[in-house]
């Protein structure tokens, strides 16, 4: 007598299919949240045609990679030659077995590979993309919006401080052109790793824009917020960064505000902080600025 599969253990078989199949999810660039499994075949990752995992994108060579699912599950990523390198956790290689929870960056995209409780894995990372930044793991423009609202009701209401700055990257083009997209990811993961270290666990940080990163003060005025920014500011100038083994001279320009009682929303504070960051930047980068007393201040 054959048995049949009942609904219930095909269900169950196919969940442990899903689990035990590895795979990529997108976690920064296009297609964010993107989730590509890891059949038992080689997949081509590039710009070409041929490609089943499209990066379209100048710096992507055609054929730029391939990930090869081997019979014991372990999968092995490949370089193939490509102009601009294949990157796994930041560092460059040729061919490298993949593990669990392993990043990869091909031009401006980054994956995250899963091979335990894959599904869950999955789900999981997609449900924290909706609130935090996938490269640097800090929260996302739409979280801080969120929360900027809630403090500023606080602020109105309990007539509190609120201050926020907000920090970019002096010379990104130039770093670009000279070092590549995966390099200024990595700078800018250090570079945040460095603000975060002067921040509390109260402070609110999150990624504002491309090379753009907001710090939320709550009941912090506006002259102990320029003086943070400014002790941040020297600190990122004095930290040692390195690609390639080569010495990188980085600096930040930061534009700080303070709530006021005649803006109406978070959209005019966030135009405020802008306002000061473009002027942080014109003054000659590596700068902070904002009112104190009435009066610009710049460093």
């Amino acid at each position: 007598m054959i048995a049949r599969k009942t609904p219930n253990r095909k269900k169950r078989q196919d969940t442990e299919r899903q689990n035990q199949t590895p795979a990529i999810v997108v976690i920064h660039g296009p297609e964010l949240g993107k989730i590509i499994t890891i059949e038992d075949e080689t997949a081509i990752i590039g710009s070409g045609k041929m490609a089943r995992i499209k990066v379209e994108h100048d710096t992507v060579s055609l054929a730029h990679a391939e990930l090869k699912a081997e019979e014991d599950k372990s999968v092995i990523i490949k370089d193939l030659k490509s102009s601009n390198g294949t990157f796994v956790n930041f560092t460059s290689i040729e061919k490298h077995i993949l593990q669990n929870g392993d990043t990869i960056q091909i031009g401006p995209t980054v994956f995250k590979f899963f091979s335990e409780n894959v599904e869950q894995a999955c789900t999981e990372e997609q449900q924290h993309l909706a609130t935090y930044d996938g490269l640097t793991g800090l929260f996302n423009k739409r979280a801080l919006r969120e929360h900027m609202e809630l403090e500023i009701a606080r602020c109105k209401h309990y007539g509190r401080d609120l201050s926020v700055f907000i920090y970019g990257l002096d010379n990104i083009s130039e770093h670009q052109r000279l070092l590549g997209d995966v390099a200024v990811d990595n700078i800018l993961v250090h570079v945040t790793r460095v603000v975060g270290s002067h921040l509390g666990k109260s402070v609110y940080h999150a990624r504002y824009g491309n090379d753009e990163f907001a710090v939320l003060l709550p009941e912090v005025n506006q002259a102990e917020a320029l003086q943070k920014a400014e002790k941040i500011r020297k600190s990122v100038q004095d930290a040692k960064f390195t690609w390639a083994q080569e010495p990188l001279n980085i600096t930040i320009s930061i534009g700080v505000a303070t709530f006021e009682k005649t803006m109406e929303d978070a959209q005019d504070f966030m135009n405020e902080i802008d306002k000061n960051l473009y002027q942080s930047t014109k003054a000659g980068r590596n700068r902070v600025i904002g009112l104190e007393g009435g009066i610009t201040r710049c460093s």
